[in-house]
């Protein structure tokens, strides 16, 4: 069962709202850049690429998604 380790605080699950960017509200600014950086060191081939906003998972996998 999933709870939360602290019941005032919605941020203590084990789970996040799978918001995709969603980490940019977690972490300041220079948090941020780091993280960008990393990506862009990712493989493209898994559709990582520097400088292009987030897409919608499911938009994704029905095949909709605006590039």
């Amino acid at each position: 069962r999933v709870k939360s380790g602290d019941p005032k605080n919605p941020d203590s699950f084990k789970t996040r709202r799978g918001k995709v960017g969603g980490y940019r509200d977690y972490f300041d600014d220079a948090q941020v850049v780091a993280v960008d950086r990393l990506v862009e060191g990712l493989d493209p081939v898994f559709g990582y690429t520097p400088g292009t906003p987030p897409v919608d998972a499911v938009s994704v996998v029905k095949g909709s998604a605006a590039r």
